[in-house]
């Protein structure tokens, strides 16, 4: 689509029309914050590009782990200069979205969680088929899960210097998982790979912003139209 930004929001997330100024409004807070972080990381990335004095590794360091909450490495102490500079540039330099979380109210489908990897700990939306729920701790982790991921969310698609980044670079593409469904009246097991939020932007740096509930009525079938919706 060749823009600077994309708003995404899922198809079954079904509203009156009476409250789409409402969501709207909560569209531009979602847009708003995105700007404000893009400012403050692509500002980071241009003084990377030019120098690594200690403030300028301070401030990308504060900005990667306190805005962002990507740790650094544990050797992060004992790197020289060029490694540290190195590794923020290559972690700030990626596809940003800030991602609209709502209170869980019990409904199927992902949560945005931490996650363990080779690389640290990382913020990420996780769906529930990708989730060991034999393992009582995953279980239990799981169903204690504060908010939903109803899948609003808006997207920074652009590097410091205005050049659109090789979305593909930023996807886990080795995770997958098997569901057990049913086709034509027959038990099957699918292999399926990891959706647009969970596997797609894995690897995209993320922020989590709680949204009202009211923004979001999921629609799976037409009965579910009918249902009343909360008034904000």
């Amino acid at each position: 689509m060749r823009g600077d930004f994309v708003f995404v929001r899922t198809v079954d997330n079904v509203l009156p029309d009476s409250m789409h100024t409402f969501v709207s409004s909560q569209k531009r807070v979602l847009g708003g914050v995105l700007l404000q972080i893009e400012a403050k990381i692509h500002a980071c990335l241009t003084a990377l590009s030019q120098a690594d004095d200690d403030d300028i590794l301070r401030d990308g360091s504060e900005l990667l782990t306190v805005r962002l909450g990507v740790p650094l490495p544990e050797s992060w102490e004992g790197m020289a200069r060029s490694e540290k500079r190195g590794f923020l540039f290559d972690r700030l330099n990626r596809p940003l979205r800030v991602c609209a979380v709502i209170p869980n109210g019990g409904h199927p489908g992902g949560a945005p969680v931490w996650i363990k990897t080779p690389e640290g700990e990382r913020l990420r939306i996780v769906d529930k088929p990708e989730v060991d729920l034999d393992d009582e701790k995953s279980r239990a982790i799981w169903e204690s899960a504060p908010f939903f991921n109803p899948a609003d969310i808006a997207c920074s698609l652009r590097d410091f210097r205005g050049r659109p980044f090789d979305l593909a670079r930023f996807q886990a593409a080795d995770e997958w998982y098997v569901l057990e469904k049913h086709w034509r009246g027959e038990p099957v097991r699918v292999l399926e790979r990891t959706g647009l939020w969970n596997g797609a932007m894995a690897e995209w740096n993320t922020v989590f912003l709680e949204a009202p509930r009211e923004t979001f009525r999921a629609v799976k079938k037409v009965l579910d139209l009918l249902e009343k919706v909360a008034r904000p």
